[in-house]
């Protein structure tokens, strides 16, 4: 059998300041919100002539770029948390990029984008699932505009995973093939 010796102090101060707590958490998320919001515009203009997506909730953003959002799975995308406290901070974004229908050598190609030398220094591969490629880490601490360097990055590397999009494929050849010539 338990026993209860009284509130906790943290309790007893989250219940006389929670008006505060909850105004705090409602401006850190509208904050947000307006950086990510003028970062999807600047990487809208960033990428013409593709197309920028998005599909947003309070839990989740994902960008790609395609010429309709009718379905999102198709494509590559990053995916970003709102409700992260390091994007105020330290002033970090973290992009997860992945691709849920991609064949196994498109997924390969996609990830070794995070090999690139342009991206090499905030990018790293990891395992987050079979669909996962890589994250971005953007970090932009003190910074006067984080959203220029956050869209400058998410707008390369939207590009360069529809470039891989759109090139066709490589052929595959087996040992038959090239006997056979």
């Amino acid at each position: 059998m338990t026993s209860f010796m009284g509130f906790t102090e943290a309790a007893q101060l989250y219940a006389r300041y929670s008006a505060v707590v909850d105004a705090m958490e409602k401006a850190f998320h509208e904050s947000v919100n307006q950086f990510l919001d003028f970062s999807r515009d600047q990487i809208r203009q960033q990428v013409q002539p593709a197309k920028l997506q998005e599909s947003r909730s309070d839990a989740a953003r994902n960008w790609w770029l395609a010429d309709n959002d009718e379905d999102m799975d198709a494509y590559p995308r990053g995916y970003v948390d709102p409700r992260s406290p390091r994007i105020v901070d330290p002033g970090e974004l973290s992009l997860f990029v992945f691709a849920p229908r991609a064949s196994e050598e498109q997924r390969r190609r996609f990830a070794n984008i995070a090999n690139q030398s342009r991206f090499r220094s905030f990018c790293k591969r990891g395992s987050g699932g079979p669909y996962f490629l890589f994250t971005a880490v953007i970090k932009y601490p003190e910074q006067e505009n984080p959203a220029d360097r956050v869209a400058s990055i998410i707008a390369d590397i939207l590009v360069a995973l529809n470039e891989i999009v759109l090139a066709p494929e490589p052929e595959q050849h087996t040992l038959f093939d090239k006997v056979k010539k």
